[in-house]
């Protein structure tokens, strides 16, 4: 039996659990990450990347890296629907009128559309660099004891030996079916089903059928089967979605065969030439955990919240999580925070994960629109289906469901499969598809939920901000909003002045009263440092943002703002004791433990 101990466990390492485990590893604590899986993702899965989280990637180096890996933005100016790829285009979403939305001046770096694939070779190699820090791959998870002083995990290795890792936390990191979330007994609020999905990884060359429109999403709706091409590297990996129900089919029916025809009546052209990777389902929730954390045990990423994909919030969620778990844990590990400070992460996460959840159920629904523009109610579909698959349904062969399924889903796409580029039908159908689609605009512009989102409750302090809008960030220098980014003097972005690991203080205008309380309480041994970063406009950015000469921002280690400090109130003491009440306190001596020690055990 093999013993490993830590000061945090990490159960997945998927985009969240590494992200988290950077975070921590640069602050100087020691990290175990523990993985069933053999290695990273190999299918392609999530691909935006938002500005929030290019920032987060910033932060920890990584972000000039990931954009050499992302699509040049070129290639993703247009979302479009279409009867199949060769047939008629019904219209599109024009990217070029908003792929500059997150690249503004409040912003240190723009999003990115990277395959995940791509982004986790990209963590592990950092992680692989990083000290304090490794990836146990082959390792599965099967129980922990969660006691008054640490948590003791069992686990079993791909080799058939079993082992232990002993933590002072344990954060379950592994995914919408965790096994840490169940061995807690914490329940999801929301749907559980809204539907069932095929999807099918194939690399094939439909640069034909798209290098006049390049883009990451192409809807076809008139193949036989409604569904919608992800395009990760347009040249050549490609994911095809579609529904389908689970009372007519199963995984296994859907061979290579089968898939291929799907692909090529979608795509218009039966003698493309194609090559399928991967086969997979996967089941549409709408669900945030009623708990985040229990005792010692922490859930963030998809173990936490699942998302439809509508919106493309479910990875950037849970990468956010683990920013702002990460600073918190790292905090009170080192003795520079209580154990209460610990008690914010759901009260200010979860809220977050409860509109982004419902945005991107709103988004999901709202598609609907683009299909009733052609006379067609999909709800109809739905409702036949949940009755197929009910005790109507069971009552009958496999087959036959499936077939009645199949007639019935060629009737409801009959309009569109017969439509043709010239048809008069299309022609008059046009306006209001056309304005269905325009309707979809915040399913792919919501910078307000990526950028303006505000912790109102948790390690916050003084009148909290107020959230954005959807499609409109809104730059506030108020409590609990995220710190406006803006150039430097010397060249740099603001959010780089953050420190990762303390409070830091920031005055875009002098404020020497602050600036001299911080610089008295660092060295008494709190977690505070004041940045020296001056904006190239400081009276602009100043004003922008109702910040008044002498007054000063205390930021976290996740670009947030803990408290807005006004000039009047300037003194050491009063800094103190804003400190105190955010948790933190001076720090204690800091027993530092070897990486991820090994020890064997009978």
């Amino acid at each position: 039996m093999k013993r490993m101990t830590a000061r945090v466990g990490i159960v997945g390492a998927g985009p969240t659990g590494l992200v988290l485990a950077l975070l921590l590893a640069r602050a100087g604590i020691e990290t175990v990450v523990v993985e069933r899986r053999d290695g990273p993702h190999r299918a392609p899965q999530a691909h935006v990347v938002t500005a929030r989280t290019m920032e987060i990637m910033r932060a920890l180096g990584l972000h000039e890296r990931i954009r050499a890996e992302a699509v040049p933005m070129e290639r993703i100016r247009n979302i479009v629907w279409c009867a199949t790829l060769a047939g008629a285009e019904f219209g599109r979403l024009s990217a070029a009128d908003f792929l500059t939305t997150d690249a503004g001046p409040t912003v240190s770096t723009a999003f990115a559309n990277v395959a995940q694939n791509r982004l986790e070779p990209i963590l592990h190699a950092a992680l692989a660099t990083a000290p304090f820090a490794r990836v146990a791959f082959g390792t599965a998870m099967t129980g922990f004891e969660d006691g008054a002083d640490g948590v003791r995990v069992m686990l079993r290795h791909a080799d058939g030996g079993t082992g232990t890792l002993e933590v002072d936390y344990l954060v379950g990191a592994d995914g919408a079916g965790s096994t840490t979330r169940r061995l807690l007994d914490i329940a999801f609020d929301g749907p559980a089903l809204i539907n069932r999905f095929l999807g099918v990884h194939f690399e094939a060359d439909l640069s034909r059928y798209t290098a006049h429109r390049p883009g990451p999403l192409y809807w076809s709706l008139g193949g036989g089967t409604a569904g919608v091409f992800i395009g990760y590297d347009i040249d050549r990996t490609w994911v095809f979605m579609a529904p389908f129900y689970a009372n007519a089919d199963k995984l296994e029916d859907f061979t290579e065969e089968r898939c291929l025809r799907l692909i090529r009546g979608a795509i218009g052209d039966p003698d493309i030439e194609i090559a399928i990777r991967h086969i997979d389902s996967w089941v549409m929730s709408a669900q945030v955990a009623e708990r985040y954390r229990d005792g010692r045990v922490f859930l963030a990423g998809d173990a936490a919240h699942r998302f439809p994909p509508t919106g493309g919030l479910g990875m950037n969620t849970g990468i956010a999580d683990a920013f702002n778990l990460g600073w918190k844990l790292a905090a009170v590990s080192r003795g520079a925070a209580n154990a209460t400070l610990l008690d914010s992460y759901e009260a200010e996460r979860r809220p977050v994960a409860l509109v982004n959840c419902a945005q991107s159920l709103h988004n999901h629904v709202k598609m609907d629109d683009v299909w009733r523009a052609f006379g067609i109610e999909p709800r109809n579909l739905d409702r036949l289906s949940g009755l197929l698959e009910g005790g109507f349904g069971r009552r009958l062969p496999r087959a036959l469901v499936r077939g009645i399924m199949a007639v019935l889903t060629r009737g409801a796409l009959r309009h569109v499969t017969r439509l043709r580029p010239g048809d008069p039908t299309l022609d008059a159908l046009r306006p209001t598809v056309a304005a269905a689609i325009r309707e979809q605009a915040d399913h792919f512009v919501c910078p307000g939920l990526d950028l303006g989102y505000v912790y109102d409750l948790g390690a916050v302090a003084g009148p909290a901000a107020t959230a954005s809008p959807v499609a409109t960030y809104h730059p506030q220098a108020a409590a609990g909003a995220r710190l406006p980014c803006t150039a430097t003097r010397d060249g740099r972005r603001l959010h780089d002045a953050i420190d990762p690991a303390r409070l830091t203080l920031y005055a875009p205008l002098p404020a020497g009263d602050w600036q001299t309380a911080a610089a008295y309480l660092e060295q008494a041994g709190w977690p505070i440092v004041a940045a020296t970063a001056a904006p190239s406009d400081p009276a602009r950015y100043c004003a922008d943002l109702g910040l008044a000469a002498g007054d000063a921002l205390l930021i976290r280690p996740d670009g947030h703002i803990a408290a807005h400090l006004p000039a009047r109130d300037a003194s050491a003491a009063a800094l103190r004791d804003m400190l105190a009440a955010l948790h933190m306190q001076p720090s204690v001596s800091f027993d530092r433990r070897a990486p991820a020690c090994y020890e064997e055990t009978r």
